[in-house]
């Protein structure tokens, strides 16, 4: 997301309360001075392989200096989660898309592709990520062909922003990273207080069939554990984290 006249973008990685921010954006600032003009916009990318259909609401920093130019000169931000909060976030993220019955609003990606079964348990969750979408993962190619039937046309979800480590939303080819200001979800007061967002509006996306009395901790055994330092490894390593 870019303020145009401010020369402020920020990169909105999925599950990093993104929403908040955002949301607030909008509210403050007139339309002609945001990038997208929505929150969610369907935008062609032609990169110098191949052409793909993105949510530019969740765009890369690459994809975001494709579309806009102007990027590359801006301030940048980001806020980057524990791999492993992040994932537990993601599986109720889906989890809702399916199951919820109050808010089925992305059901036939995961029926149609025969991907329910995995959202019956968060064990079964990580092992169809590590199963389905890692070996994905390692060509950035193949990964956008396997989404591209999917995302395009749906007004509520971008798989392809939803299942990319976040190291690939701020980090080049070469491991480099030109964020200015990298905030942490765990100390998100600083990335709310950045960008002046009134108490009352904060915390804005809360799941609520997630329940609030159990940590990330609590969901993992060392299968799964080992399942995310395997396929998160960049994410852990360049961000510093650990479980």
């Amino acid at each position: 997301m870019i303020l145009l006249n401010e020369k402020i973008c920020h990169i909105a990685i999925p599950k990093t309360a993104c929403t908040t921010v955002v949301q607030h954006l909008y509210a403050k600032h007139p339309r002609s001075n945001v990038w997208p003009e929505n929150e969610l916009v369907f935008q062609r990318i032609k990169n110098e392989n191949f052409t793909y259909w993105k949510n530019v609401g969740h765009a890369t920093l690459k994809e975001s200096i494709i579309q806009q130019p102007i990027a590359k000169h801006c301030y940048k931000t980001c806020t980057v989660r524990n791999p492993y909060d992040r994932l537990v976030s993601l599986y109720y993220h889906c989890y809702r898309a399916v199951f919820d019955s109050q808010l089925r609003y992305n059901q036939q990606f995961w029926i149609n592709n025969n991907y329910t079964t995995c959202l019956k348990s968060f064990e079964s969750f990580v092992e169809f990520y590590h199963n389905e979408f890692y070996p994905s993962l390692q060509e950035d190619e193949q990964l956008r062909q396997i989404f591209a039937t999917n995302t395009f046309g749906n007004p509520y979800e971008d798989y392809i922003s939803l299942f990319l480590p976040q190291s690939a939303f701020v980090f080049d080819d070469d491991d480099k990273m030109t964020i200015d200001e990298v905030f942490r979800f765990e100390e998100i007061e600083k990335m709310l207080d950045f960008y002046e967002i009134p108490t009352g509006k904060r915390h804005q996306n809360k799941n609520p069939i997630k329940p609030q009395n159990k940590q990330y901790i609590d969901y993992y055994n060392k299968h799964t554990k080992d399942l995310v330092k395997k396929f998160w490894e960049k994410d852990l390593d360049l961000f510093k984290y650990a479980f």
